[in-house]
């Protein structure tokens, strides 16, 4: 390493510093970057970037809770309608099967009766 610095010459050093200063600002200034307050301004515009994004983001949320909430009144809705559809059909099956009973009770009295008639007459 030594061998190696030592073949430049001063003005070969001068020459690669002034390259580096002139590529790098941040070395110009002895280690400090002079643009500390350009950075700082950068990021306070991103914070404010990033908090109006959320904000978005945030009203996109709600919006779209406020659409699943209606969504689900809209299928309970739908539900009410189908468990009445089931209730009106049930109690029309509980009507035809009182019906039913009633006939089939019926018909077994007339029965009964026109086979007792006819042993008493027949005897």
């Amino acid at each position: 390493m030594e061998d190696m610095a030592s073949k430049f010459t001063e003005d070969d050093l001068r020459e690669i510093g002034e390259y580096l200063a002139a590529r790098y600002p941040v070395l110009k200034g002895g280690g400090v970057y002079s643009g500390y307050g350009d950075i700082k301004i950068d990021l306070y515009e991103r914070m404010v970037r990033v908090e109006e994004e959320l904000k978005h983001q945030r009203e996109l949320i709600l919006n779209v809770m406020k659409m699943m909430d209606k969504r689900f009144a809209e299928v309970d809705k739908r539900f009410e309608q189908v468990d009445k559809r089931f209730e009106d059909l049930r109690n029309d099956m509980n009507r035809r099967f009182s019906m039913l009973m009633w006939f089939i009770g019926i018909g077994f009295t007339l029965f009964t009766t026109i086979i007792t008639g006819v042993f008493v007459l027949l005897r």
